[in-house]
């Protein structure tokens, strides 16, 4: 297969790679994003807002700064750490 049709038809390199994938997903929920990493998430939220007030205000949502933890604990979960780091 081209690796596109399914699991069954994946190639080697494929498959390895969405187990990969799968495995980072999975341990990323047992990552902890520490208080002050939050805290700058919250930052950049409030700074984001007030930079463009004159533009009409520009807002991220709360469901795009859960996106934005989880990305964060993907990165932590690919890299072997079990919290986030802002360092």
């Amino acid at each position: 297969g081209d690796g596109v049709a399914g699991a069954r038809g994946r190639s080697p390199p494929l498959r390895s790679l969405c187990d990969a994938i799968d495995r980072v997903q999975a341990l990323s929920h047992t990552v902890s994003l520490p208080r002050h990493a939050a805290l700058l998430l919250r930052d950049a939220r409030a700074a984001i807002r007030e930079g463009f007030s004159d533009a009409g205000g520009l807002s991220v949502s709360d469901r795009r700064l859960r996106s934005c933890a989880q990305l964060l604990r993907v990165s932590a979960a690919a890299h072997g750490r079990g919290a986030v780091s802002v360092t």
